[in-house]
């Protein structure tokens, strides 16, 4: 019944029975009334001189620009609907700072031709005309999804998860198509795995046999597995949960205010952002979450099932041998793309199949369990021929990336960034999230900015003080990879593995504090490669303790026991706060914004023409020339007007 109400809400939602406050005329009126910008605007015009600069042109550039801004109708429905359903959900404005917005850069593509205007009748040219073709090539960094990350027992940050519509009917329905989840086949898939000496021997690691006959006993352990319970909260190995959710309205706010939005949709591209799979439907529901493959994400056997990332596991074990810049650049170059996801879907579809067409459509792209029998699923997973299956690099400064799993064997001032990009990996294979062009990665909580230059001198100063302590530590420890710069973490773009993105907050006090450790904590990081030998064995020996090697009757019994004063915690917890996201358990938390390359070539195309060393410079297409620099305008100067406009300030969902 409850299931049904939600629907209902939602349905009534997408109808679209929502009142809009205000209207895109206001927008307008209020932007297009100021003095500043109709001179910027007709300055914009005038400095375009050669063929175009006259009183036409900047005519038609200020009726281009008030349809241009009129936009702002559609990103107002598309705000509206989501704030009916989750009114602190955080949105493109929230993130994008002005430092961010300075990312834009032009380039431009360039091309050459020639003829002959007249010939001497004996095959040669008395005038030649040779033509230069310039069309701008711009390139910038547009937010393309949250990446959360918390220690096992948190439950989803409240601005994403608490009284949200979606999200609530997206549990709903992973909870009821939960019992078809091969459980037994994944902890049998695990064992097969961990007691299997022709893989782990390629890196020294010897986890004897288990007996097939005994695998069978792991029966009374799947109730346990499947409420994401364990036997131990040990502080040097802490386990972390991992949830992938969009920025909203990300893709309808580039579509409308960025330079690329137009010649990419065009293009039949997506203009920059999420998409979403039904226009109209909110995104507030996650794209991957990790209790939904926990099977894969608390055993890394991901990993462990594939011959190219057992091969790499010794050697990435150390990030200093890892070669930190190298594979910062390699990390933060790859091309986007997207692959379908693992799973058969079947039953997510019989369980949407009442609702609405744009709901069910909307819903089919948020995160729901992997089902299908394990075997298949680890089969196509670790498929080499898959030309978008994660190969590497298997290390970062952050630490090792090789098994992707959710308990960190080394606890260290990157837990938190690590186990995130070891899941985001692990998403783009399992649930088919699209991974964005040359991403970067920017702290989105705790929110460090914005507060660059006059207005916050003294944190500035304390955060350069402390890239340039991190700088010198690094150098120390003969790690080759250079700090990012920025004003604050928030406001930065940052390469994946980018040794600025500590788990700590920043502050005056956490440079003076990280400036004195930075030391200890890379020499750290470079006794990990004599270290991580017997790192292994110890992992190995409690994996034995816990599962009773030789005696898994009993064993199973045991754990069973050791995870029962845990489960009334936990179901209790369920309970109160799964469905809505209450934090009925108080923990810490990071989350990132990651961002992707937008680029594209516009059909402003300048010519150069030469004839006989006489030169003349004109735009082949006026208006295709306005309507580029228009757009750029909007984009640098107008897009954070009419995110304040819409009461949107950076970082205010995570103060």
């Amino acid at each position: 019944m409850r299931l049904r109400q939600l629907v209902i809400g939602l349905a009534a939602a997408l109808s679209g029975e929502i009142a809009l406050a205000q209207n895109s005329a206001d927008f307008a009126r209020d932007i297009l009334g100021a003095g500043e910008t109709q001179r910027k605007v007709q300055e914009l015009v005038t400095n375009l001189g050669l063929n175009c600069g006259d009183q036409s042109n900047w005519e038609y550039a200020m009726r281009e620009l008030e349809r241009i801004i009129q936009g702002i109708g559609t990103v107002m429905s598309e705000a509206a609907l989501q704030l009916a359903l989750k009114k602190d959900y955080p949105t493109l404005c929230h993130v994008m700072t002005k430092e961010q917005l300075k990312s834009y850069s032009e380039g431009s593509d360039v091309s050459h031709s020639s003829k002959c205007l007249a010939d001497d009748g004996f095959g040669g040219c008395l005038l030649k005309q040779n033509t230069t073709t310039e069309s701008p090539h711009p390139s910038y960094y547009w937010p393309k999804y949250f990446v959360e990350v918390n220690e096992k027992g948190n439950d989803s940050h409240p601005a994403f998860a608490k009284n949200n519509a979606l999200y609530k009917v997206d549990r709903q329905v992973a909870r009821a198509v939960g019992g078809a989840v091969d459980v037994e086949g994944a902890l049998k898939l695990t064992s097969l795995v961990l007691g299997g000496k022709h893989m782990l021997g390629a890196i020294g690691v010897d986890v004897g046999a288990v007996n097939a006959s005994e695998l069978a006993n792991v029966g009374p352990l799947t109730p346990f597995e499947a409420m994401r319970i364990r036997a131990g909260h040990a502080k040097t190995q802490p386990t972390f949960e991992v949830n992938l959710w969009p920025v909203a309205l990300s893709e309808v706010i580039a579509a409308h205010f960025s330079v690329c939005g137009p010649p990419r949709i065009d293009a039949g591209q997506s203009p920059g952002g999420y998409s979403w799979p039904a226009k109209g439907v909110p995104m507030t529901c996650p794209v991957a979450m990790s209790r939904d493959a926990m099977h894969f994400w608390d055993t890394g056997m991901l990993d462990y099932l594939d011959p190219q990332a057992v091969g790499q596991m010794g050697t990435a074990s150390n990030p200093v041998s890892c070669g930190a810049a190298a594979a910062m650049d390699a990390l933060g170059g790859m091309v986007g793309g997207q692959r379908d996801g693992l799973g058969d879907k079947s039953s997510i579809g019989g369980a949407t199949g009442g609702m609405s067409a744009p709901l069910r459509q909307g819903l089919l792209g948020c995160s729901f369990p992997i089902l299908g029998p394990a075997e298949g699923l680890m089969s196509k997973a670790t498929s080499l021929a898959d030309p978008m299956k994660w190969a590497g690099p298997y290390c970062t400064i952050w630490g090792s990336l090789a098994p992707r799993m959710s308990t960190a064997v080394y606890e260290n001032d990157y837990s938190y960034a690590n186990a995130g990009l070891k899941f985001k990996t692990m998403a783009h294979e399992l649930f088919g999230v699209p991974r964005g062009e040359q991403e970067r990665w920017s702290l989105a909580y705790p929110w460090e900015g914005p507060g660059a230059g006059a207005a916050d001198p003294d944190r500035v100063a304390a955060f350069s003080s402390f890239q340039s302590a991190l700088g010198s530590a690094l150098s120390a420890a003969g790690i080759t990879a250079v700090p990012g710069t920025a004003a604050s973490r928030s406001e930065g773009l940052f390469r994946p593995g980018d040794p600025v993105l500590v788990d700590s907050g920043f502050g005056a006090k956490l440079a003076a504090d990280q400036a004195s450790n930075h030391a200890a904590e890379f020499a750290y990081l470079a006794s990990l490669g004599a270290a991580s030998a017997a790192a292994r064995e110890t992992a190995i020996r409690q994996f034995r303790a816990r599962n009773g090697q030789g005696h898994p009757g009993e064993a199973a019994v045991s754990v069973s026991a050791a995870a029962a004063p845990w489960v009334a915690a936990e179901v209790a917890r369920a309970k109160k706060g799964e469905l809505d996201g209450a934090n009925a358990i108080a923990g810490d938390r990071r989350i990132y914004t990651i961002w992707e390359k937008i680029q594209c070539t516009s059909e402003s195309h300048r010519l150069t023409i030469d004839q006989g060393g006489v030169q003349t410079k004109k735009y082949e297409d006026c208006r295709a020339a306005i309507r580029f620099e228009l757009y750029k305008f909007v984009q640098l100067e107008i897009l954070r007007k009419a995110c304040d406009w819409m009461r949107q300030p950076v970082g205010k969902p995570w103060r």
